[in-house]
Order: C-alpha cells, then structure tokens, then sequence
C-alpha cells in the first residue's frame, strides 16, 4: 500500500500599476486515493501587492520591497507553497509537484524543506514540462551541438510512452542540490 498520490500546481496571475505589482496565487492540491472518497481537492489563495515606496507601504497592509519586487514575490510563493503541503498533504503520500526542485533564487527553501516531507513518509517527485536544461547533451559528447536542449534530445529520440534512462546530477559545491532525473514521452 503506497498510500494517497498527491499532485501540487499553482497558477499565477499578476497586475502592475504605477504604485507596484499585485499578485493572486492559487495553490492548488488533488488528493487521489483508492479510500473513500477518491478525488478531494483543495486549494489556497493568496494576495500580496507589493510596492518599493516606502511611504505607501507605511500606511497599508502592502509588502515593502527594497528594490526587487519580483524576488520578494518568488520568496513568499516558495513560502506560502511549502506550508501548504506541509499542512495538507498526507504523512505516506507521493507528492506530485508541477516544477523543478533546482530553479530560481528561492529553490533552498523548498530542498532546506524535504527532510520535513521526507520525516512524515511524504516522498515528492517534481515534474518539468517546459525545460531549457542541457545537463545530458553537454555532458555526452555525441550530443552536443546536435541539439538544443535536453528535451529536444528527448522528444527526438524517444517513443510515446517511453523514457530515457535515469541520470544523476551532482553539486559538487552544494551536495544538497544533487538530483536523479529522467526525460519521459
């Protein structure tokens, strides 16, 4: 018995004016299980606007930026999505997660987080659909120059269905951010 399969995405919706940037979030989890009942969703929203005007920001619930209201954003996503499965996800679970564990300035927050996931027997998997990662072709010499991307590589030498042999990636600056990944069709 493996337990429920948890699948994690978020949607993104942003508006800028002159006073700053506002975002709404969704951060939205599908609990699959073959227990009673079977499907259950279950999502949170959040909403943040965020200014560099120090005097706007003094008077209002707005977030202050320094200088980089994007970055901000990014951290309190990252924030907001690891509390969320943390507090919804089933202990046993195989957490199904839209995006990559190693992508942006914020991506430590989720890797200083996997041992809280992997403490209640939570074991995420992360999903890329639209990669630029050309780990496999630099390191193969046959590939290189003769594709774009791994997923170019992959799309052309795969079948439907099919899927390359697992690879592992080693930091060797940061052992933590080391991952096992595969391409699938």
């Amino acid at each position: 018995d493996i337990g429920e399969i948890v699948a994690y995405d978020e949607s993104i919706q942003k508006f800028q004016c002159l006073e700053g940037s506002a975002y709404y979030v969704c951060h939205s989890i599908v609990l699959m299980s073959d227990k009673s009942p079977r499907y259950v969703p279950a999502s949170y929203v959040t909403f943040n606007f965020y200014t560099t005007a120090q005097q706007i920001a003094e008077n209002t619930k707005l977030k202050m930026c320094e200088n980089n209201i994007e970055r901000e954003f990014s951290r309190d996503t990252e924030v907001d999505k690891i509390n969320f499965l943390l507090e919804n996800v089933p202990a046993g679970s195989i957490l199904l997660i839209d995006g990559p564990l190693i992508a942006g300035d914020y991506y430590t927050y989720m890797i200083d987080e996997i041992s809280k996931f992997i403490e209640n027997g939570i074991t995420p998997v992360f999903f890329v659909k639209n990669s630029s990662s050309n780990l496999v072709i630099e390191n193969i010499p046959e590939l290189r120059a003769k594709y774009n991307s791994d997923l170019h590589w992959a799309f052309e030498e795969l079948e439907e269905g099919e899927r390359t042999s697992f690879f592992r990636f080693t930091d060797l600056h940061a052992p933590k951010n080391s991952k096992i990944f595969c391409y699938l069709k």
